[in-house]
């Protein structure tokens, strides 16, 4: 039997316009083709993701971040990339998370997706310094008060003062 259009193994991922041709042979009836064709779709491949970035008090993720993709590829086809779009978390912090909240990370290969693949999604806790201020004193027999603030850099100069409400704690002197 001849399917006109007809998706095969190599096929692209996309939607065939199928309708039938030629092929078969009755002794009681004329086979005829129908008068319109039928969609049949064949669906991207489903890989899986492992992606991870610093803290930096985003759920975002993009084609910046390290990644790894696997699962099964098909034809001699190359591993895709991501080449665009973005991927949110349900929270900033660090933590490694199993699914996305948002999904629009796009592939080099369409015929390969990663909406229903496996998803590790990690957020490295950043590090953060604790620079004393200097030229602190007190009194003998008083309470010291001892002025703090927390950096990105060890040196706090060219760093980031770091707020402290985004899960820094003191556990007291």
């Amino acid at each position: 039997m001849v399917i006109t259009n007809a998706p095969t193994a190599a096929s692209n991922a996309a939607t065939y316009a199928l309708t039938y041709a030629s092929g078969l042979s009755s002794t009681n009836y004329t086979i005829n083709p129908a008068s319109t064709s039928v969609n049949y779709t064949v669906n991207p491949a489903i890989l899986n993701l492992a992606i991870s970035k610093t803290y930096n008090s985003d759920a975002g993720f993009n084609k910046d971040n390290t990644y790894t993709i696997t699962g099964t590829r098909y034809n001699s086809d190359a591993l895709p990339t991501i080449t665009g779009g973005s991927a949110a978390t349900s929270s900033p912090n660090a933590a490694t998370y199993n699914s996305f909240i948002s999904n629009t990370l796009a592939l080099s290969n369409a015929n390969y997706t990663l909406v229903g693949g496996t998803v590790a999604a990690t957020i490295d806790k950043a590090n953060a310094y604790v620079i004393i201020g200097s030229g602190q004193s007190s009194t003998y027999g008083s309470t010291p008060t001892i002025n703090y603030s927390y950096y990105s850099t060890a040196t706090g100069s060219g760093g980031a003062v770091v707020d402290p409400s985004v899960g820094l704690a003191n556990s007291g002197m």
